[in-house]
Protein backbone atom coordinates (compact mmCIF):
# COMPACT_ATOMS: atom_id res chain seq x y z
CA UNK A 1 0.00 0.00 0.00
CA UNK A 2 1.38 3.24 -0.95
CA UNK A 3 2.19 5.79 1.89
CA UNK A 4 3.38 9.55 1.64
CA UNK A 5 6.75 9.99 3.27
CA UNK A 6 8.67 13.37 4.15
CA UNK A 7 10.61 12.78 1.28
CA UNK A 8 9.26 11.83 -1.61
CA UNK A 9 9.51 8.18 -3.41
CA UNK A 10 10.22 8.13 -7.13
CA UNK A 11 7.44 5.39 -7.17
CA UNK A 12 4.61 7.37 -4.92
CA UNK A 13 1.96 6.96 -7.74
CA UNK A 14 3.37 4.17 -9.55
CA UNK A 15 1.66 3.37 -13.07
CA UNK A 16 -0.69 0.71 -13.10
CA UNK A 17 0.97 -2.77 -14.64
CA UNK A 18 -1.43 -6.00 -13.60
CA UNK A 19 -4.44 -6.97 -15.25
CA UNK A 20 -5.94 -6.73 -11.96
CA UNK A 21 -6.03 -3.53 -11.78
CA UNK A 22 -7.87 -2.97 -15.28
CA UNK A 23 -10.35 -6.00 -14.18
CA UNK A 24 -11.26 -3.67 -11.20
CA UNK A 25 -11.45 -0.69 -12.74
CA UNK A 26 -13.92 -1.70 -16.03
CA UNK A 27 -15.98 -4.13 -13.63
CA UNK A 28 -16.73 -1.27 -10.32
CA UNK A 29 -15.02 1.78 -11.42
CA UNK A 30 -16.14 2.36 -15.11
CA UNK A 31 -17.16 6.16 -15.14
CA UNK A 32 -13.35 6.57 -14.09
CA UNK A 33 -12.09 5.00 -17.25
CA UNK A 34 -11.52 8.17 -18.72
CA UNK A 35 -9.40 9.60 -15.98
CA UNK A 36 -7.21 6.75 -16.51
CA UNK A 37 -4.40 8.53 -18.52
CA UNK A 38 -1.31 6.49 -16.86
CA UNK A 39 1.39 6.22 -19.49
CA UNK A 40 4.22 4.16 -18.73
CA UNK A 41 6.88 5.93 -20.26
CA UNK A 42 5.82 9.24 -18.74
CA UNK A 43 5.37 7.96 -14.82
CA UNK A 44 9.51 6.88 -15.96
CA UNK A 45 9.97 10.30 -17.26
CA UNK A 46 8.52 11.92 -14.25
CA UNK A 47 10.98 9.58 -11.58
CA UNK A 48 13.76 11.87 -10.49
CA UNK A 49 16.64 11.79 -7.63
CA UNK A 50 16.50 15.47 -7.71
CA UNK A 51 12.72 15.10 -6.12
CA UNK A 52 14.31 13.98 -2.91
CA UNK A 53 15.85 16.00 -0.04
CA UNK A 54 19.01 14.84 1.55
CA UNK A 55 18.83 12.13 4.28
CA UNK A 56 20.07 14.72 6.63
CA UNK A 57 17.44 16.79 6.08
CA UNK A 58 15.02 16.67 9.22
CA UNK A 59 11.78 16.02 7.81
CA UNK A 60 10.02 18.20 10.82
CA UNK A 61 11.85 21.41 9.34
CA UNK A 62 10.10 20.77 5.38
CA UNK A 63 7.53 22.13 4.56
CA UNK A 64 5.37 20.23 1.61
CA UNK A 65 2.92 22.63 -0.69
CA UNK A 66 -0.15 20.96 -2.25
CA UNK A 67 -0.12 23.53 -5.36
CA UNK A 68 -2.20 23.65 -8.89
CA UNK A 69 -5.11 25.32 -10.43
CA UNK A 70 -8.14 25.74 -8.84
CA UNK A 71 -10.20 22.30 -9.36
CA UNK A 72 -7.14 20.33 -10.58
CA UNK A 73 -7.11 18.14 -7.75
CA UNK A 74 -5.53 19.51 -4.93
CA UNK A 75 -8.36 18.66 -2.11
CA UNK A 76 -8.26 15.29 -3.28
CA UNK A 77 -4.73 15.46 -2.87
CA UNK A 78 -4.93 17.08 0.74
CA UNK A 79 -7.26 14.29 1.42
CA UNK A 80 -4.82 11.37 0.21
CA UNK A 81 -2.17 12.79 2.16
CA UNK A 82 -4.07 13.20 5.43
CA UNK A 83 -5.90 10.04 5.13
CA UNK A 84 -2.49 8.59 5.31
CA UNK A 85 -1.20 10.41 8.56
CA UNK A 86 0.14 13.62 7.24
CA UNK A 87 -1.07 16.52 9.25
CA UNK A 88 -2.85 18.87 6.97
CA UNK A 89 -2.20 22.77 7.89
CA UNK A 90 -5.77 24.32 7.53
CA UNK A 91 -8.09 26.90 10.08
CA UNK A 92 -11.47 25.16 8.74
CA UNK A 93 -12.78 28.08 7.55
CA UNK A 94 -14.11 26.95 4.13
CA UNK A 95 -16.75 24.13 4.86
CA UNK A 96 -17.31 21.23 2.77
CA UNK A 97 -19.68 21.59 -0.02
CA UNK A 98 -21.47 19.60 -3.10
CA UNK A 99 -18.22 20.67 -5.34
CA UNK A 100 -15.81 19.06 -2.91
CA UNK A 101 -17.58 17.15 -0.06
CA UNK A 102 -14.92 15.49 1.68
CA UNK A 103 -13.72 19.22 2.25
CA UNK A 104 -11.44 21.98 0.98
CA UNK A 105 -8.14 21.63 3.37
CA UNK A 106 -7.40 25.14 3.23
CA UNK A 107 -5.27 27.76 5.17
CA UNK A 108 -6.46 31.54 4.38
CA UNK A 109 -3.42 32.85 5.18
CA UNK A 110 -1.63 31.79 2.23
CA UNK A 111 -4.12 33.98 0.00
CA UNK A 112 -1.71 36.55 2.06
CA UNK A 113 1.88 35.36 1.07
CA UNK A 114 2.69 38.54 -0.94
CA UNK A 115 2.57 40.79 2.42
CA UNK A 116 2.79 37.82 5.54
CA UNK A 117 4.41 34.97 5.58
CA UNK A 118 4.91 34.99 9.17
CA UNK A 119 2.52 31.90 9.60
CA UNK A 120 4.97 29.66 7.05
CA UNK A 121 6.69 28.66 10.29
CA UNK A 122 3.23 26.56 11.84
CA UNK A 123 3.63 24.50 8.53
CA UNK A 124 7.45 22.88 8.77
CA UNK A 125 6.19 18.91 8.94
CA UNK A 126 2.81 19.87 7.98
CA UNK A 127 0.53 20.32 4.50
CA UNK A 128 -0.77 22.51 3.06
CA UNK A 129 -2.21 23.88 0.20
CA UNK A 130 -1.34 26.91 -1.91
CA UNK A 131 -2.80 27.75 -5.22
CA UNK A 132 -0.69 27.63 -8.50
CA UNK A 133 -0.35 31.30 -8.89
CA UNK A 134 1.07 32.13 -5.43
CA UNK A 135 4.09 29.27 -5.29
CA UNK A 136 6.51 32.09 -6.92
CA UNK A 137 5.80 34.23 -3.71
CA UNK A 138 7.04 31.50 -0.92
CA UNK A 139 9.94 33.13 0.40
CA UNK A 140 13.87 31.31 -0.08
CA UNK A 141 14.56 29.97 3.38
CA UNK A 142 12.36 27.18 3.99
CA UNK A 143 12.79 23.36 2.79
CA UNK A 144 9.87 23.05 0.10
CA UNK A 145 8.68 19.91 -1.30
CA UNK A 146 5.96 20.93 -3.88
CA UNK A 147 3.53 18.36 -4.94
CA UNK A 148 2.28 20.11 -8.73
CA UNK A 149 -1.45 18.67 -9.39
CA UNK A 150 -1.76 18.38 -13.15
CA UNK A 151 -4.94 18.49 -15.01
CA UNK A 152 -6.10 18.71 -18.69
CA UNK A 153 -7.24 22.21 -18.68
CA UNK A 154 -10.44 22.10 -20.35
CA UNK A 155 -11.84 19.80 -17.44
CA UNK A 156 -10.35 22.84 -14.88
CA UNK A 157 -12.28 25.04 -16.83
CA UNK A 158 -15.41 22.59 -16.88
CA UNK A 159 -15.49 21.93 -13.70
CA UNK A 160 -14.79 25.65 -12.80
CA UNK A 161 -17.70 26.66 -14.65
CA UNK A 162 -20.03 24.26 -13.05
CA UNK A 163 -19.20 25.10 -9.59
CA UNK A 164 -19.80 28.73 -10.17
CA UNK A 165 -22.93 27.72 -11.86
CA UNK A 166 -24.24 26.10 -8.66
CA UNK A 167 -23.32 29.18 -6.79
CA UNK A 168 -25.06 31.52 -8.80
CA UNK A 169 -21.78 33.57 -9.22
CA UNK A 170 -19.84 35.38 -11.81
CA UNK A 171 -17.56 34.26 -14.58
CA UNK A 172 -19.10 31.14 -15.93
CA UNK A 173 -19.36 33.04 -18.99
CA UNK A 174 -15.92 33.60 -19.62
CA UNK A 175 -14.77 32.43 -22.76
CA UNK A 176 -12.58 29.00 -22.83
CA UNK A 177 -10.51 29.70 -25.45
CA UNK A 178 -8.99 32.88 -23.09
CA UNK A 179 -8.88 30.99 -20.10
CA UNK A 180 -6.69 28.41 -21.55
CA UNK A 181 -3.94 31.34 -22.42
CA UNK A 182 -4.12 32.47 -19.63
CA UNK A 183 -3.70 29.47 -17.90
CA UNK A 184 -1.38 28.61 -20.13
CA UNK A 185 0.70 31.53 -19.53
CA UNK A 186 0.36 31.18 -15.29
CA UNK A 187 1.44 27.23 -15.46
CA UNK A 188 4.79 28.64 -17.70
CA UNK A 189 5.40 31.34 -15.57
CA UNK A 190 5.18 29.07 -12.24
CA UNK A 191 7.10 26.10 -13.92
CA UNK A 192 10.02 28.32 -14.74
CA UNK A 193 10.19 29.74 -11.14
CA UNK A 194 10.23 26.20 -9.69
CA UNK A 195 12.80 25.21 -12.64
CA UNK A 196 15.28 28.17 -11.20
CA UNK A 197 14.79 27.00 -7.53
CA UNK A 198 17.42 25.02 -6.42
CA UNK A 199 19.01 23.44 -3.21
CA UNK A 200 16.34 24.14 -0.76
CA UNK A 201 13.09 23.45 -2.77
CA UNK A 202 11.92 19.65 -4.43
CA UNK A 203 9.02 19.27 -7.05
CA UNK A 204 6.96 16.29 -8.02
CA UNK A 205 3.85 16.16 -10.62
CA UNK A 206 0.88 14.12 -10.54
CA UNK A 207 -1.87 13.82 -12.82
CA UNK A 208 -5.35 14.24 -11.43
CA UNK A 209 -6.44 11.60 -13.65
CA UNK A 210 -3.79 9.02 -12.24
CA UNK A 211 -4.72 9.77 -8.66
CA UNK A 212 -8.75 9.88 -8.95
CA UNK A 213 -8.08 6.61 -11.20
CA UNK A 214 -5.75 4.77 -8.21
CA UNK A 215 -8.27 5.95 -5.89
CA UNK A 216 -11.44 4.51 -7.56
CA UNK A 217 -9.62 1.32 -7.71
CA UNK A 218 -8.82 0.96 -4.43
CA UNK A 219 -12.57 1.63 -3.47
CA UNK A 220 -13.24 -1.07 -5.93
CA UNK A 221 -10.83 -3.79 -4.36
CA UNK A 222 -12.61 -2.90 -0.71
CA UNK A 223 -15.97 -3.79 -2.08
CA UNK A 224 -15.20 -6.70 -3.70
CA UNK A 225 -13.20 -8.15 -0.59
CA UNK A 226 -16.04 -7.04 2.00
Amino acid sequence: MWSPSLNASPTVIPAPRTPAFASCHVLRCSSDRKKLRVVQSASQARRSSSARFPTQIDGRQIITVVSGLPRSGTSMMMQMLAAAGREPLTDGKRAADPDNPIGYFEFEKTLELAKDVSWLSQARGKVVKIVAQLIPLLPPGEHYQVIFMDRELSEVIASQKAMLVRKRRRGAELEESRLMTTYREQLRRVQHQLSRRTGKTRARHYRAGEVSARIACRACKANLVS
